[in-house]
Parts: structure tokens; sequence; C-alpha cells
């Protein structure tokens, strides 16, 4: 197949396959990868105990429902666990040699899909277009994600199929129809039944058992797409609904009705700069969604989802006909309202913890985890005051009285927990500021999904639609906060060029290097930044004319996705500032411009009046690196005069740093427009 498709390809099948090569090939992705399990084990151990609890209580007060979980499958899912392992690291090393999924035939006993792969089907993606060792390289990370995914859905797959064979083996001896009606758990007929179940490739069970392994690792397909069950997936919630889009989105984006280069070369151009991953992110924020308490999934979802399996529609009379599971789909709600079981239950243990931002002695506590903290050009220098303090988005902190960091991590990319943790810290923390503040919290319950929302934007694997939502809100915002258009714009084409350099080239080069660094206006210093990340750009310098540093150490970010480390050089006036914002007191303040929390903001670009034509001079990078450095410096100089109160900070102590900053900032600006007149 290979062979005919690099024969079949042009030269942007080619560019697409080498382009997706150069994205998947980072360090750091490739241990992201290695993680995607996390969430099925998850779902196979607390949600199956709770899914059980659920049924469980069911069946005291009514009737339980089959196809849900069930005690007596346990020593089945143990016993499948065992050649399940052999089983997943077989199909690991066939996945990894052919370049094709082998849970589809070995487990499925699905068959390649000759007409479709040979005949240009509609949104089917071509692989192995480039020929030789060279495509094989250049294909690995796909193929390493491939044999992971393979393994996973192995794995994870036989043990749920062993679930899904007792529950079907308890309907077969319920139906009187049945062959097996009346048989019971572990007599010799039900017995029988599970190992054929189990033994056949391609059951009913393995089927199913194999789709729910898929949805635990994101690979669930989209809604109007078919699932390894051979059905149609149907829009089912709201966030199905999202899902649809998306369905429509990869139909656009992996179409190859277009015959004219032109149009597909556009059509590959906007999938790589936007969206070039369709399905793993919708899954990852639906399964998010479902884990968060949202009012979406609590008083719409799933009470339609009851309403609508309590009602059939008899087609003889016409007539609707109610009574228990209708529709088959109690299974389906137990699981949900077990999802939402968990994220209240989460939800409850961080305020029993009082662990969640949000509070007024936030750099007090010992163990403090942080929400999205999503960002915004008018939020800009508070998201970096707090990224110098340690408390940046995504961060559990174990932490001394002093606020400094014993140990962290940042959890930001262990999904779908980031998106449902950092969403459920969100509200918890807008309820508990806006109440300090006196803010109207009539909308705290719309918090949830709005950061569900942002969050969306900003994930790594939907980084070039939120590249070009920030150029659009950048265009909104005040000029005060708004970074130069075309800067902008240059910041975004480096970064689409950048996947001619594989990523496993820039990722270790970028990690080496322990600073933070500035953007610029120049497109070739962008270019060549973004491209091989070695220094170019100037180092990035904090508002008191330090240079920024990173965590760790440039051998451990290179493989640590998880950002573990600690960062104990955050400056006085920053913490002082948190506290002040985390106080709610700005709210009461006497001047409405005031009513807001203030950081020192980020200079993106400056201008000087010259003193012997008094016309306005743009300062270029390296007169902006300067003036940085020296309005730091005098920041920290005329601090050092002032008192101020750090750990109970009012209006006046923000207002003396405030105008310090002014006074710092005019004063260096005057000394370069007259070292830059000369």
């Amino acid at each position: 197949m290979r062979v005919i498709n690099a024969m079949d390809a042009d030269w942007i099948d080619k560019g697409l396959e080498y382009s997706y090569g150069s994205m998947l090939s980072g360090t750091q992705t490739a241990a992201v990868n290695g993680i995607a399990g996390v969430h099925a084990v998850h779902a196979a151990t607390i949600g199956r105990g709770v899914e059980l609890a659920i049924n469980s209580a069911l069946g005291m007060i009514g009737k339980n429902d089959p196809m849900s979980a069930q005690w007596g499958e346990l020593k089945y899912v143990i016993r499948a666990l065992k050649p399940g392992l052999k089983r997943a690291w077989s199909n690991m090393a066939a996945t990894w040699k052919a370049q094709h999924p082998m849970v589809e035939r070995d487990v499925l006993a699905m068959e390649v899909d000759w007409d479709a792969h040979l005949g240009g089907a509609l949104n089917q993606t071509k692989t192995g277009v480039i020929a030789g060792t060279k495509g094989n390289i250049i294909r690995m990370p796909m193929r390493a994600l491939s044999a992971v995914d393979d393994f996973n859905k192995t794995l994870f797959g036989m043990a749920e199929a062993a679930a899904f064979a007792y529950r079907l083996a308890l309907v077969d001896a319920q139906n009187p129809q049945s062959k097996n009606y009346g048989m019971k758990p572990g007599d010799a007929k039900f017995e029988r039944f599970i190992k054929i179940q189990m033994n056949t490739p391609g059951s009913v069970a393995l089927k199913l058992g194999v789709n729910k392994a898929a949805r635990w690792i994101f690979a669930e397909a989209l809604p109007g797409q078919k699932d390894y069950t051979g059905q149609i997936k149907q829009v089912r919630d709201f966030g199905d609904i999202v899902g649809k889009g998306a369905a429509a989105l990869n139909r656009f984006a992996t179409s190859t009705e277009q015959t004219h280069m032109a149009a597909k070369f556009f059509q590959a151009l906007l999938r790589m700069s936007f969206f070039p991953f369709q399905r793993t992110p919708f899954n990852i924020i639906r399964q998010a969604a479902r884990y968060t308490p949202n009012p979406v999934s609590l008083f719409i979802d799933i009470p339609l989802a009851v309403l609508d399996n309590i009602q059939v529609k008899n087609e003889a009379t016409g007539k609707r006909e109610w009574g228990i599971n209708q529709k088959n789909r109690q299974a389906e709600i137990i699981e949900r309202m077990g999802q939402q079981l968990q994220g209240a239950a989460a939800m409850m243990i961080l305020m029993a913890l009082g662990a969640g931002e949000g509070d007024e002695d936030d750099d007090k506590k010992t163990l403090l985890i942080t929400g999205s903290q999503p960002w915004s050009p008018t939020r800009r220098a508070e998201i970096e005051a707090r990224r110098r303090a340690g408390v940046e988005a995504y961060r559990v902190s174990w932490r001394r009285k002093d606020g400094t960091e014993i140990a962290g991590f940042s959890y930001g990319r262990i999904e779908p927990y980031a998106t449902a943790i950092s969403a459920t810290i969100d509200t918890l923390a807008a309820y508990k500021r806006g109440t300090r503040a006196g803010q109207d919290m009539s909308g705290i319950a719309a918090n949830t999904l709005g950061s569900l929302v942002d969050q969306s934007k900003e994930k790594t694997f939907m980084s070039g639609l939120g590249d070009l939502v920030g150029m659009v809100e950048n265009l909104r915002t005040s000029e005060e906060y708004r970074e130069p258009l075309d800067r902008k714009a240059k910041q975004f084409l480096a970064g689409r060029v950048a996947l001619l350099v594989p990523n496993i080239i820039r990722q270790p080069i970028r990690e080496a290097d322990s600073n933070y660094r500035e953007r610029t206006d120049s497109f070739m210093t962008e270019i060549l930044y973004t491209v091989v990340p070695a220094g170019q750009k100037p180092a990035k310098v904090d508002p008191y004319g330090n240079e920024e540093t990173k965590r760790g150490n440039s051998a451990g970010r290179m493989f640590d996705p998880l950002d573990i480390g600690t960062k104990n050089d955050a400056n006085p006036i920053d913490r002082m500032l948190i506290r002040w914002r985390d106080s709610g007191k700005w709210a009461k303040a006497p001047n409405e411009q005031d009513r807001k929390p203030w950081f020192p903001s980020p200079i993106t670009s400056a201008e000087f009046k010259h003193p012997k034509t008094g016309q306005n001079v743009k300062m270029n990078a390296e007169q902006l690196a300067e003036f940085r450095a020296m309005a730091g410096k005098r920041l920290t100089a005329i601090l050092k005069r002032e008192v101020v109160n750090f750990e109970n900070p009012s209006m006046l102590d923000v207002e003396k740093v405030k105008d310090a900053t002014s006074q710092a900032r005019s004063e260096v600006k005057k000394i370069l427009a007259y070292k830059y007149a000369r």
C-alpha cells in the first residue's frame, strides 16, 4: 500500500507527511504521547468503580442495567490482562514495522479497505507517500504514536472486552428467545459464552471493548463517522454538536476531491496553519467537559438523555411508548453521571484541602494548585508576573510559609485532567475573588464553560488556531497593551516556516537555552530563531531589569513535559502585587480607573523625543533592549528608597510602585534620547 501511495503522491502529499513528522518528532511530544494511557487506567479503575456504585444503587431501588459495570465482571477483566498485555506488545511491534494499525486486523478481524486507499475516497489520509528509508525515518514519530495507540487499544480493549462479554452473557441469559436463557454466572454455559466472545476476532465484545479503549485515549470517531462497531457516531450531547463541526472540518481538511494543484495547496496550507489535528483536540475537550461539573451537562445533556431513553415511537401505531431504558442508553447515562460525580468529588476535595488558587493567602499555602489563566493582551502583565513568582498556570506546587517552592510540576499536558481540573479551579477562584471584590456572581456557572472555551485555543494541538485568535484579540485591545500588528504577523508566519525543521532538532536547542527570549520586529530574526532557536533574540528582561530564566537544567527540559523543578527567585514586588490582586480591595478604589489589579506592563515598543528636531523616534530592537534593562534597574533603585508593605499591601503601596515605574521609564527615555541624538 505504501508503494502504491508513494507512486500516486504529489509534492503536496509529501509536504504534508513531512510536516506531520516534523511536528510530532519533539522529545517532549514523545513523552506526552507516552502518558496517554493515564486516562485509560483511571477510567478502567476509578471510573469503573463509580459506575459500579451507581449501577448497584439502581439495583437496590429498582433494576440495574446489565450493560453497565457489574461486580462479577472484575475477575474476567483481571484474567484478560495477562494475554492482553502479551498481545498488546505484539501489536505494538507489528504496527511499528507495518506502519499501519494492526489492532484492526488482529483483534477486530477488519481487512484493509483497498477501495478507500486506492480509489481516492474522501477523507482518506494518504500514508507512506515518501518512499524508501528516507520516508521510514520521516514517519518515525507517526509510527511511534500509532504503535503506542495500538498498544493501548489492545491492552485496554481486551480488558474491557472481557467486561462486555460478561455483560452480554447477562443480557443473553435474560432473553427468553435465546438458547442461553437462564444461564448463571459461573456455570459452564456462561463460561463458554465468554470464551467465545474473547477468542473470536471481531466479536461484539471485542468491538465494544476496543471502541471504548479508543474513547479513553482520545481516538474515538467524530460524530458522523463510523466507529469500531461499524455504527455511525451519533450526536448524543452538547459536546457532540461541536464534534459535528470538527467532523465537517476534518472532511474539509482531508478531502481528496481537489484535482487542481492550487486548490489542493491552499487547502493543505490552511490545514497545517490552523487545524492540523481535528479528532484528538475535540475528544480531549469533550472528555474534559464531561468530567467538569457544569450546567450544560447537569441540567441539559443528562436530563435530555434520560428523557430520550424512557420513550420510543411505536412505528405500527405512531404513538410514543414509555418505559425504562427504551433505547438502551442507560449504561451511557450511568457513565455520564459517574463522570460528573468524579468531577464533583474533585471539586469538593479541592475545597476541603483549600489547595486551589483564589484565596488571599495563596502564597502561604503548603499546597497550591493553579488554574488555566487564559492569555489575553490585557492580562499579559499579570500572567508574566505570576510566572516570575512561580505560580503560573497548571501548577501543582508544595511551598514553604515564605512563599518559596519546595517542589512542583505542571499538569497542563496530562489530559483530560488538565482541562477539567483547571476549569474547576478557575470557577472556584472566580467565585472567591468575585465575592471578596463585591462583584455580581450571577454568571458564575458560565465561568466553567468559559474556561473550557478559553483553554481550547491555548492547547499545543490547537496552537495555530490560538495564534490566529491571539492576533484578532490584539487588534481589539487598547493601545496601551497592543503589540504591533506586523510583529504578530511575522511571529505567526515564522511559526509556520518552523515546520521545515523537525521538532526533534528545534526542541532540544530551545530547551538548552536557560533564558526566555523577547519578541522582535525583525522577520528574519524571528524566522532564524523559530527554525533554530539558538538565542538569536535578546534575553527577556523583567520590569526590574533582571533576565528571566527557566526552571531546571537543559538536559531535563528536553524530555520533561511536566516542568518539574523549583523557581525561588521571584521579586518581592511581584509577590506584593499578586497579594493585592488576590485581596480584591482594588474593586473598592475611589477612582474607577483603579478598580482593577495592576502589574508593570511589559515594554513591547517605545519612542523617544529627539531633543533637536522634537520628533518622536521609534526605538529599534537594540535600543529597546537597552531601554528595558536600564528602566528596570532604575525602577529597582527607586523602589529601594520606598517603604512598601509587602505582606498586607494597600492602594498606596501599589501607587508607589506604579509611580516609580512611570518615573523610571520617563527618566531613562530622556537619557537614551540624548545618547542616540548625538
